[in-house]
């Protein structure tokens, strides 16, 4: 039986949770999109608007790229899904740090990933000269002034260690990343910001 991602979609919509209503403005901007690249998977949520965000597209040559530290067993529904829609598909399963991007290019790039300011500072830095439209981030509310593994309760001495991130970037949050990006790359600018359900940002690129 093929896998309907009309009816994926709208049941991952309607099952609360911290990413559910902001997954119809997902799918909006993934169907003026032929190719995304998905960093922060879980357990497959937002995965199933970009998937249907792109069978809306018109675009004859369409790509999903995800990534997370482990691969979940729902990822096979994705890969079958994508192949039923023609859709080119990549798992890469690794920090998203690590992702190829030699001549390589997203229209999307989408970060669910360890909310943190050395972090994201990293992602934006590798990536934004590969993204042709748009930068979408999650938690960017909720993870805002203080970094995910403050609200966590996580040991930041530990993750410190073990990232290589000096621990005041792994106690800072999300906001001083955006503001430092959108200082230093004119070619971005703030497109939407929606506080509720842990927050999205959506960036914008204007020109390259």
């Amino acid at each position: 039986m093929s896998i309907d991602l009309r009816e994926r979609l709208t049941n991952v919509v309607a099952t609360p949770g911290d990413i559910n209503r902001h997954l119809i403005t997902l799918m909006t901007y993934a169907a003026e999109c032929n190719s995304i690249l998905e960093c922060g998977v879980r357990s497959v949520v937002s995965t199933w608007a970009f998937l249907h965000g792109l069978t809306l597209n018109r675009h004859p040559i369409k790509k999903l790229s995800c990534c997370d530290l482990v691969k979940s067993p729902s990822i096979s529904d994705v890969e079958k899904a994508c192949a039923e829609q023609s859709i080119s598909f990549t798992f890469y399963e690794m920090n998203n740090l690590e992702i190829p991007m030699e001549n390589t290019s997203y229209n999307m790039l989408f970060i669910d990933t360890w909310h943190i300011y050395g972090h994201l500072k990293r992602e934006l830095e590798k990536f934004e000269s590969s993204i042709l439209k748009y930068i979408i981030l999650h938690d960017t509310e909720v993870d805002k002034i203080h970094g995910e593994s403050i609200r966590c309760g996580w040991d930041t001495r530990q993750q410190a260690i073990e990232s290589g991130y000096p621990e005041e970037e792994i106690r800072c949050g999300l906001q001083k990343a955006v503001d430092e990006f959108l200082q230093t790359h004119s070619e971005w600018v703030l497109k939407e910001h929606f506080s509720y359900n842990n927050g999205l940002t959506v960036l914008e690129r204007v020109r390259f």
